[in-house]
């Protein structure tokens, strides 16, 4: 019995590897292998996620939402021509993630007053910059081996029911 063994060093290589299999068994083993290294940087981004505290917000607001709407999703290639795609993202419930990511200008209440000139509004107006606090990134660039050794695993273990079921 012939033994298939696949040795990769890093993303152009498993990229190049991939690429020489048969349209059928790309079709299997990348979303698979893309899912297991998506998996990997959105656990490593829901743990580098701030989470508020529940006495910080004026509205009814559960802590952790940002954390729980982080999703991977995965994009089948449908013809030969077509790549496999795999996607980190952040639902539109947590549609601040941007902000906490990068940061943003925050515009604080002021009091109102009736006579007060345009001038005098600028001047009563309080306004900061909300320091950024990155969790996407750094799981992304901490993720990229982790990430790579997973979906390294998963194609391994389906390798040998995507020959049977190509061969067949």
């Amino acid at each position: 019995m012939d033994v298939l063994t696949v040795n990769s060093t890093g993303m152009n290589a498993l990229l190049h590897t991939l690429n020489e299999l048969p349209f059928e068994m790309r079709r299997e083993l990348e979303p698979a292998a893309l899912r297991a290294m998506g998996n990997v940087i959105k656990k490593l981004a829901q743990g580098k996620a701030p989470v508020g505290n529940p006495t910080d917000y004026w509205y009814d607001h559960t802590p952790g939402g940002l954390r729980r709407n982080i999703a991977v999703r995965i994009k089948k290639a449908r013809s030969n021509l077509d790549e496999t795609e795999g996607f980190v993202y952040v639902k539109r419930d947590a549609f601040y993630a941007h902000m906490v990511e990068f940061g943003h200008w925050i515009l604080t209440p002021r009091k109102r007053r009736h006579k007060e000139t345009v001038r005098a509004k600028r001047e009563n107006a309080r306004v900061r910059f909300v320091a950024p606090r990155p969790f996407m990134r750094p799981a992304v660039d901490e993720g990229r081996v982790p990430g790579f050794v997973a979906a390294g695993r998963v194609a391994e273990k389906k390798l040998p029911g995507v020959l049977r079921k190509v061969v067949a």
